[in-house]
């Protein structure tokens, strides 16, 4: 009798052991395409066929997988930092102005919309047709453009 309980206490410390390995494997693998998605948790679980609740388990359970995860998770933000800071140097306004945005408390939004006291005035709302032909055909000529009247001239 002593013998059958030696050989089930084997089994199950044998069964422990192939599952214990089995998730070490399956972390591994999540990991893996964790890193390879940018850190895309949809992604990466549907790759690594794990569940989204098996990996919060793992995040609460086990701090080496939580750090691992944390660790891909900086180093894609530092990689986006270099590529935000190389498009910065080639010029690029729009990434300037996000860097901007967020880093500099000038450049910030208040989220607030400014309201006026007052309505914007139409600087045109009290000319006649002829006054903003007249306005429109001196900037354009400014700029080196012509117009050419083509409204039959009164003559008289």
């Amino acid at each position: 009798m002593e013998k059958d309980e030696i050989r089930q206490s084997e089994t199950g410390i044998e069964e422990k052991i192939t599952e214990q390995l089995r998730t070490i494997a399956a972390k591994k693998r999540f990991l893996s395409h964790f890193q390879n998605s940018f850190c895309i948790l949809r992604v990466s679980i549907e790759m690594a066929v794990v569940s989204r609740a098996t990996v919060y388990r793992w995040r609460k359970e086990d701090t080496q997988f939580r750090k691992a995860m944390d660790h891909s998770i900086e180093f894609l933000d530092e990689m986006m930092e270099d590529k935000l800071k190389e498009q910065m140097l080639s010029n690029n306004f729009a990434a300037v102005r996000f860097y901007l945005s967020k880093r500099h408390p000038d450049y910030r939004r208040t989220g607030r919309a400014a309201y006026r006291s007052e309505p914007i005035k139409n600087p045109y709302e009290n000319m006649t047709e002829e006054e903003k032909l007249g306005r429109l055909t001196t900037a354009l000529a400014a700029r080196g453009k012509v117009i050419i009247d083509l409204a039959p001239q009164n003559h008289e």
